[in-house]
């Protein structure tokens, strides 16, 4: 743990007194409902029973983390009468989840995977003591995450190699930001070993550009709401543009509350994909 003179998160940064603030703190392992509402921001659940099952905030991966912070917190506790101090008792849990972290937890896992893997790190690190295991998995009991069979989210779904890079010069796109326009102005691109930046388009972007795999076309947002494509003309040596129109596949754009990102919705298809 890098804080490790209480169980609270962000107050060294935030300002006292601050409104959106009134606890002083951003989150708290210790207390992750800070005695605030269900329809405050920083509340967070500290048990399975009252976990966020919408579709914001990526389905809760950030608002549901107080139910597993809060397991480490009891963790913790469980094992001070065992080890002596508070202190103590979090190198031993941080040393587990680390271990967790490492060997066992995958992608795909989920709460009981994660109560699987801390369980199965305890008994990898601490064979001759199965009391610390023990404590661990009260700990989980305690705030509604039920065991499992799978120490970590199952089989992995995909290889464990690296992918083959792309043959090809390396390149970096950037803009020029005007301040007093407060806008981006223009696109370049260059080596990345280089700084030879040559202006590629005369548009005003809104979004980052999005590059296909090969490096032959890219998408962005300029600042008339039009979605453009710039594709590399081998011939020329130059990048043509096109604009999106309305009649192709890609019918709207949103930008998503709160979340640096647009998404493309495709004609008669349910699924939404994140294009930067």
């Amino acid at each position: 743990m890098v804080d490790r003179d209480d169980w609270g998160l962000g107050e060294d940064i935030i300002i006292s007194g601050h409104p959106d603030f009134p606890t002083g703190l951003q989150r708290n392992m210790a207390n992750p409902q800070q005695g605030l509402t269900n329809t405050h921001w920083l509340w967070q659940p500290d048990h399975v029973k009252n976990q966020y099952m919408g579709a914001g905030d990526a389905g809760g991966v950030h608002l549901n983390s107080g139910i597993p912070n809060f397991a480490f917190y009891k963790f913790v506790q469980g094992l001070i009468p065992m080890v002596g101090t508070e202190e103590a008792a979090k190198q031993v849990a941080e040393k587990v989840y680390y271990h967790a972290m490492t060997f066992y937890m995958t992608r795909q896992a989920n709460f009981k995977d994660l109560r699987a893997a801390i369980e199965h790190s305890c008994s990898d690190l601490h064979p001759l003591d199965p009391g610390i295991r023990q404590k661990a998995s009260e700990a989980f009991e305690a705030v509604g995450i039920v065991a499992s069979s799978e120490p970590g989210g199952g089989i992995f779904d995909f290889q464990a190699s690296d992918l083959t890079p792309n043959q090809g010069t390396e390149y970096v796109l950037c803009s020029k930001f005007n301040f007093n326009k407060n806008k981006n102005e223009g696109l370049y691109i260059s080596e990345s070993s280089k700084i030879n930046l040559s202006k590629i388009s005369d548009l005003s972007l809104l979004s980052r550009p999005s590059v296909l795999d090969d490096g032959s076309a890219m998408y962005f947002v300029a600042s008339d709401n039009k979605i453009y494509k710039l594709t590399f003309n081998p011939s020329t040596k130059a990048w043509d543009p096109l604009v999106v129109k309305k009649s192709s596949p890609i019918i709207e754009m949103l930008r998503y509350l709160r979340m640096e990102g647009f998404w493309l919705f495709w004609k008669n298809k349910s699924k939404t994909t994140m294009l930067l």
